[in-house]
């Protein structure tokens, strides 16, 4: 029996040295010559399951314009990295690499994920609950699924997915985000839940043509709406609302008419070519007002309207537009 334990314990403990004794395999000669420089230790010139496994920093950043780092270098096959699984900074910015391959859901101590200006169609993220900081701009996105939200979750706080095919995302359970960069994507719908205005340091929902509103918490419609610290960049047809599907129901076709000033203080006058309605919604998607408009201009007192965004509805037999005015 003594001699049986014996043989058992020596069959394991072998089969655990040849495990971590075994080199990975990295076939791009630029990606393992950067690896083998940083984290050889025992000066094989090859990468261990052990070596690969005490890692927990890497960065191949490549700008061709900089010749200033003595090891930036440009890869073109990414292959073995996934061996990597403890690194917590990975930083591939500017490589221009087919990231479709990597399962980032493997790399669960990852905090730090910098990818600008590579290509991944459809980036899974949903395991990497301590995710803090994301740059994915510039990466033909078509999907993003974010980190789940949980006890250990230290949630993001920087995210840039900027210049992108994204046309939808939804932030309602990462309530501490600071600095948001969604511009230039393809977005019809963007919600934030109760995502603190008052965290907020840049949020840049500009260049979709087609978002029409942004849903935030009713706590912070106004704030948004209002933003005093050119902290928030939306296009002049984008607004906030803690009820984007009431308001969605209210923009339509764009046709030309005049409604001045904007943004409004006690008065605000419509010029109109043809016989119209006027319907009023404030940045809840609420009817406040509703009136008929006849050839020409007409005044409107808004001296009773509190502070913050509405929506000025005109529509007539013919077509129908409604504009953001901002009553100060």
């Amino acid at each position: 029996m003594k001699i049986k334990t014996t043989f058992l314990t020596t069959l394991l403990l072998t089969s655990f040295t040849v495990t971590f004794s075994q080199n990975i395999s990295i076939a791009d000669p630029e990606l393992k010559a950067e690896i083998v420089f940083w984290f050889d230790d025992d000066g094989d010139n090859e990468i261990s399951v052990l070596e690969a496994e005490s890692v927990d920093i890497i960065e191949l950043e490549y700008d061709i314009n900089d010749t200033s780092t003595l090891n930036d270098r440009k890869i073109n096959n990414i292959s073995g990295l996934e061996n990597f699984v403890n690194i917590e900074f990975l930083d591939l910015t500017g490589q221009n690499v087919d990231l479709n391959g990597i399962d980032f859901s493997k790399f669960n101590s990852l905090t730090d994920l910098y990818i600008n200006d590579n290509t991944v169609s459809n980036l899974d993220l949903t395991n990497n609950v301590v995710l803090e900081s994301l740059l994915a701009a510039n990466c033909g996105l078509n999907t993003i699924n974010l980190p789940l939200s949980g006890s250990n979750n230290k949630k993001l706080i920087d995210i840039d997915l900027s210049d992108n095919n994204l046309t939808s995302i939804d932030f309602s359970k990462h309530k501490k985000l600071e600095d948001v960069n969604l511009s230039n994507n393809q977005l019809t719908s963007v919600t934030l839940g109760k995502m603190n205005y008052g965290n907020i340091l840049n949020f840049d929902v500009s260049g979709s043509a087609d978002l029409n509103c942004v849903e935030v918490n009713a706590d912070y419609v106004d704030a948004f709406n209002n933003d005093e610290s050119a902290s928030v960049y939306q296009d002049d047809h984008t607004s906030f609302s803690s009820n984007c599907a009431a308001l969605s129901n209210k923009i339509h076709t764009i046709s030309e008419f005049k409604l001045f000033p904007n943004p409004m203080k006690n008065t605000i006058s419509v010029n109109t070519t043809e016989r119209s309605s006027l319907t009023v919604f404030n940045s809840l998607g609420k009817e406040i007002l509703s009136l008929e408009l006849e050839i020409g201009k007409t005044t409107i007192n808004t001296e009773g309207f509190n502070r913050g965004l509405y929506l000025f509805n005109v529509s007539n037999n013919n077509s129908s537009v409604t504009k953001r005015i901002l009553k100060q």
